[in-house]
């Protein structure tokens, strides 16, 4: 469960798999905007902790090492101590412009429990969100219709990519144009997974290259 555990109105942990891809960036950035607030990210992995602790970051993200050299030590903290109340908070960004993302967020889904406790974890986080984010962005909820939100979006995603192939895949079998059927529905075509690899940003001799190519020949309108 993506989540925050609290330890008081001032102080705001990172707990389980706090460390990882794409995690610590949404985090670094209230440091930032909230001097006032204490963020500790926690992992229970020591060599993780110890690799956010040190000069090299374990992952690269577009202005998140100066975020992270901004913070640390002063009210931005990585540890492996986790404690107190839990809230779903899950992610709606994009690798690469994820700092962007934060600063700017279409949306904010706060999950918590249905209990005295629970609410007030789940205001704590909201006035945090609160510094830069408008009110009518911030959406609370209980736990896990926090978290089956964020699985409804990624199926709606999915849903979109498949859709998107299987225009693609129609229009060569009929001889159909497809930047001009895309042009037809007033839509850009959408390329998802454009890295050579999965989970990685190398891009170097990726197949999808190619198909951009002849995509942008066409006259299509591609977003990547």
């Amino acid at each position: 469960m993506a989540g925050r555990a609290w330890h008081g109105p001032h102080s705001w942990q990172v707990p389980g798999q706090g460390s990882r891809h794409g995690v610590p960036a949404r985090h670094d950035t209230p440091a930032r905007l909230c001097p006032s607030i204490e963020v500790a990210v926690v992992d229970i992995s020591v060599s993780r902790i110890t690799a956010w602790n040190s000069d090299q970051l374990p992952i690269y993200e577009p202005g998140l090492n100066e975020v992270v050299k901004q913070c640390r030590g002063k009210n931005l903290f990585f540890s492996t101590e986790v404690e107190k109340h839990i809230l779903s908070n899950p992610e709606f960004l994009a690798e690469g412009t994820a700092i962007q993302d934060l600063f700017i967020p279409d949306r904010v889904l706060i999950g918590g429990r249905e209990t005295p406790d629970g609410q007030k974890a789940i205001q704590a986080l909201k006035d945090v969100y609160a510094h830069w984010v408008p009110e009518d962005r911030i959406i609370t909820t209980n736990l896990w219709t926090a978290e089956l939100s964020k699985l409804a979006a990624n199926a709606f995603l999915a849903q979109r990519i498949s859709s998107i192939n299987a225009k693609s895949s129609l229009c060569e079998a009929t001889s159909a144009d497809v930047a001009q059927v895309s042009h037809a529905v007033g839509k850009k075509i959408a390329v998802l997974g454009f890295a050579f690899k999965k989970d990685t940003g190398d891009t170097r001799e990726t197949p999808a290259i190619d198909m951009c190519k002849g995509l942008l020949g066409d006259k299509a309108r591609l977003s990547i």
